[in-house]
């Protein structure tokens, strides 16, 4: 393992010890190969994924208004400003990870006080559902990183993503989807790797494979709620 482990000297982790490996592993910038750029590309965007999940589901909910801790508000955009600061300024992967992870938990606490339980249930559902396909397309792109280079390719990987994903959650759940949701599932995870394969195009860096899976990250967002916003649109 140490001698596989080498730093821009020619030194081993043996030679530096761990602390020193850790270093060189998550806070200096080097360059990636095609699968390894896809791979920590993909763990950001599912990262951000857990964080939404993990917020919604054990974050307790309050009203903060009537709990009287509005200053709860200013601790949270706060941390959105630092983490927008930490990705958008650092050029050190571990502080853009930080960054980004900030940004993503920092909207999703704020979300949680405004969205019903209602909407934020189902949306756990489809959040796990969309990790299981995303997961899926992610071990694709390792074992196929021409994957990204056809539309086409893509289009089936999602295919074989989406019917892979519904068969385990039938497995697991003892429950399956209806129509309108795979449709949904489908054309989201189309709307992620079309992006997916323009950020394959940049410098492959670790720095630039964190940066452009926040991008991705928001971008998907974005897309969500101008989803929500024209199905309100439409209902009222």
């Amino acid at each position: 393992m140490n001698e596989l482990v080498r730093f821009d000297d020619g030194g081993t982790m043996q030679d530096r010890g761990v602390i020193e490996y850790f270093r060189w592993l998550f806070y200096k910038d080097r360059e990636l190969s095609s699968w390894a750029f896809n791979i920590v590309l993909g763990l950001v965007l599912l990262w951000g994924i857990s964080c939404i999940y993990a917020v919604i589901t054990y974050m307790p909910q309050h009203d903060l208004l009537k709990a009287g801790v509005l200053w709860v508000l200013g601790v949270y955009l706060s941390i959105i400003v630092l983490g927008v600061l930490l990705g958008v300024k650092s050029q050190k992967p571990l502080y853009s990870f930080i960054g980004y992870t900030l940004m993503t938990t920092g909207p999703t606490l704020l979300l949680s006080y405004i969205l019903p339980q209602e909407i934020l249930l189902p949306l756990c559902d489809g959040l796990i559902f969309i990790a299981f396909m995303l997961g899926i397309i992610l071990l694709l792109s390792a074992k196929l990183p021409a994957l990204f280079q056809s539309f086409i390719a893509i289009l089936f990987g999602i295919l074989v993503s989406l019917i892979v994903t519904e068969i385990t959650w039938m497995m697991i759940f003892d429950s399956s989807h209806g129509l309108w949701h795979w449709f949904g599932a489908y054309l989201f995870c189309a709307f992620i790797c079309y992006h997916w394969s323009q950020y394959t195009e940049k410098e492959k860096t670790i720095d630039n494979a964190i940066d452009s899976g926040s991008a991705l990250y928001l971008e998907s967002v974005i897309f969500i709620g101008k989803t929500l916003i024209n199905l309100g649109l439409k209902r009222d």
